[in-house]
């Protein structure tokens, strides 16, 4: 018979499995009488669940319907067969005829082989997999949405049962085997750079859920109601804190946190998972289930960081619901000096809530620079590494690790030799940049008197705090669309005018050259979307975008040339492909400067337009359209990676080109030829231009001038007082005619032989 639940149904099932979590006996003879159970009432054929070993294997411990001499015997590797694809996905999946699936993987020892339908539900706890809950009938047969929901908050009370029971010994939970751990080096990419060594502590606020079945539906929607308010008070609280109230950035980022707390469509989901039966505990964590689920399924990566945001107010709504109530337990962590915080995903309120003085470091086996955790994690000069892979199955809590985010790298549980080469490298570190930041007031000028202009790339109101640090010459390139990506609604014409404002006259004498708005590709806005494109670097974005949505970019322009009133005012379109794309531009630019000069009397002192180079087709327009340019910033991240067709984010490619091979040096030396030629100033903007090494090879390219991140100025600076530019640029003429895979051997040659310091 098919396994059939209504909701009536669905609250008494709740409250017998209930009843049998609170009996006596072992864990494993209780959730044998709960398969039991749910076979029974759903009247289903077969009842299995299966946990996690070792964070990659499943076991199958209890069942109803198999061959009980199965358990502990049938073992599946997470991603084989339809339970393992379960598992793998960490979503609810349904199978009308199983055995007649490709990934079908037949067990003898199960008795399986007359059952067709299988429901497969993961069971998560914090969005770690625990194990899967299958459901399986005798015919082939579609399983209804209200089945699956009932099963789906089924396995919640199981994740509660099985994290806490002896199934999982406190290795098997992180999945480490001690026996094979020596001192592992994870990988990931440094976001914040710095230095840290200390002792792990998971960011894990453990809310153990007593309660489950609701015993009276109003109070229950009361208490709700009660912890909504608490939970936007402790925000309001957090905004007015230190580190959020004096960056317009992170006050910015709260905003639209708050937003996304007060959203009426996830609050009327947890009323209606309430009046299912549910505490409103246990119904927050079914509807948060169902919310990760969903975005799990998304690929743009701005709406995938907002996981985290919703994680983090989810968390806090269900401390303050714990609160209320004595069928809860709230275990915070007290931290101690030296704290590497390791989580999957973060949220900026979560962030907040720990005492910045006592984090050295935070590890992420998720996020990205996007993320608003990150950013503030930034403004608190806090590293930060993210897309640790196996971030928790090899770190332990209260592990001592090295961290250095320069290099991207975690070293674990090092031995004492291994520790004190690191404390002697940071060491090494700090004295040389203390020694590079003594030149931070000198000149950047070769040894032959060559001037060579060092700019700063900026994103953020603290980017531009760091002008005066470094003695940087202004900001080569301000991504504007930072600001747009970090609110929920497109900013107005004065909102614009307000912030590009602040950016000028925090730069003061200095020069900024504004990019207009780059989305589209990896860089999407949250209240605005293209639809699903199959290559989106190379698709809908950055000019396109402006020129397809005119009005869009004409606003934008007509806040930067407010911003720009009696001031001088440097303006970039970003990916420009073909010389018409920037007159287009250009055209709109220039009605826009005289409607604000007909209309408002503003008049910037000076004017100047430029564009990114970023797609290599327009090298061969370069000539033609030099003499209509103010300036050319390269972007060599984009230009690189769509020159050697290589995705600079897909890591089994990042060894598969180097920039300082001939072809990509001679594809950038004559992008500075042709600047030089007409007279325009050329810049590099992408990565390598933080690179000494490179720098060096782009100066001997004919480059004399770079914009990076303001932790690199001091290096880049370093290099340049200690090199003969002559010199460089006969070498790298002489080094291209060889026949090298890579230039990168010998310009370290020449650096040694010439004393150039990098």
């Amino acid at each position: 018979m098919a396994p059939t639940v209504n909701w009536s149904g669905s609250r008494q099932l709740l409250r017998q499995l209930r009843d049998t979590m609170r009996s006596s006996g072992s864990a494993e003879s209780r959730l044998q009488t709960i398969v039991e159970v749910i076979a029974s009432e759903m009247k289903a054929s077969v009842c299995s669940c299966y946990i996690t070993r070792a964070g990659e294997v499943l076991e199958l411990v209890a069942t109803q319907g198999l061959n009980r001499s199965a358990i502990h015997q049938t073992r599946l590797r997470i991603g084989e067969g339809l339970v393992g694809i379960v598992a793998a996905r960490e979503q609810t999946e349904a199978f009308e005829d199983a055995p007649s699936h490709p990934q079908f993987a037949y067990r003898p020892e199960t008795g399986e082989d007359p059952f067709h339908s299988l429901l497969g539900i993961p069971i998560l706890r914090s969005e770690r997999l625990l194990g899967v809950l299958v459901i399986q009938s005798l015919e082939a047969r579609r399983f209804e949405e209200d089945e699956r929901e009932s099963l789906e908050t089924i396995a919640m009370l199981l994740a509660e049962l099985i994290a806490s029971s002896e199934f999982l010994s406190d290795l098997e939970k992180r999945g480490i085997d001690y026996q094979t751990v020596g001192t592992p080096r994870l990988v990931g990419q440094g976001l914040v750079k710095g230095f840290a060594r200390g002792f792990v502590a998971y960011h894990d606020q453990e809310i153990l859920i007593r309660r489950f079945v609701a015993e009276n539906e109003t109070e229950e929607q009361d208490r709700l109601s009660a912890a909504m308010k608490a939970l936007q008070l402790s925000l309001e609280n957090l905004s007015k804190m230190g580190a959020v109230a004096g960056d317009q950035q992170s006050r910015e980022i709260m905003n639209a946190y708050k937003t996304i707390a007060a959203d009426r469509g996830w609050l009327r989901k947890i009323r209606e998972a309430i009046k299912t039966g549910l505490t409103a505990e246990a119904a927050l964590h079914r509807t948060i289930t169902d919310y990760r689920a969903r975005f799990n399924q998304i690929t743009d990566p701005y709406l995938k960081e907002r996981v985290a945001d919703i994680n983090d107010i989810a968390t806090r709504l269900m401390k303050h619901l714990v609160e209320q109530s004595e069928g809860g337990v709230i275990r915070d962590k007290d931290l101690g000096n030296r704290t590497i915080l390791a989580a999957k995903t973060l949220g900026p309120a979560e962030l907040l809530d720990y005492n910045p003085e006592n984090l050295s470091a935070i590890l992420l086996e998720e996020g990205s620079a996007n993320a608003h955790a990150v950013i503030l994690a930034k403004s608190m000069n806090i590293p930060v590494i993210a897309r640790i892979k196996n971030l928790f199955n090899t770190i332990n809590d209260g592990d001592e690790v090295l961290v250095n985010a320069h290099e991207n790298s975690v070293i674990v549980r090092p031995r004492n030799a291994v520790a004190d080469l690191f404390e002697e490298s940071v060491q090494a570190f700090h004295r040389r940049r203390s020694e590079d930041g003594a030149q931070s007031a000198l000149p950047s000028i070769t040894k032959d008197e060559k001037e060579v202009g060092l700019f700063v790339n900026a994103g953020l109101m603290m980017d531009v705090a760091h002008l005066e640090e470094t003695g940087a010459a202004g900001i080569g390139l301000f991504r504007t669309e930072l600001a747009f990506m970090a609110r929920q609604g497109f900013p107005t014409v004065e909102e614009q005018t307000e912030f590009y404002t602040s950016v000028m006259n925090s730069a003061g004498q200095k020069a900024v050259n504004f990019r207009t708005l780059d989305v589209g590709g990896d860089k999407v806005l949250p209240y605005w979307s293209n639809g699903h494109e199959e290559n989106p670097a190379m698709g809908w974005r950055a000019i396109r975008v402006g020129l397809d949505r005119p009005a869009m970019l004409r606003q934008q322009l007509r806040g930067l040339i407010r911003a720009g009133d009696g001031k001088a005012l440097r303006v970039m379109f970003p990916m420009i492909s073909e010389a018409s794309e920037f007159f287009r531009a250009k055209e709109i630019f220039d009605l826009e400067l005289a409607h604000e000069k007909a209309s408002r009397d503003v008049e910037p002192n000076s004017v100047s337009v430029g564009i990114m180079l970023e797609v290599p087709g327009l090298i061969w327009q370069l000539d033609q359209l030099a003499p209509h340019l103010d300036f050319i910033s390269v972007g060599t991240n984009d230009l690189l990676q769509f020159a050697f067709a290589a995705d600079r984010n897909n890591p089994q490619l990042s060894n598969r080109f180097d920039t300082l091979s001939p072809a990509a040096l001679a594809l950038l030396k004559s992008v500075a030829e042709c600047g030089n030629r007409h007279g325009v100033t050329t810049t590099v903007c992408g990565e390598i231009a933080g690179s000494p090494l490179e720098a060096m090879a782009l100066i001997g390219c004919g480059f004399n001038n770079f914009s990076m991140s303001w932790s690199s100025v001091s290096a880049v600076k370093a290099m340049v007082r200690s090199l003969d530019s002559q010199a460089i640029a006969e070498y790298v003429e002489y080094t291209l005619t060889r026949s090298y895979q890579s230039l990168r051997q010998p310009l370290l040659a020449f650096a040694k032989d010439h004393a150039v310091r990098l």
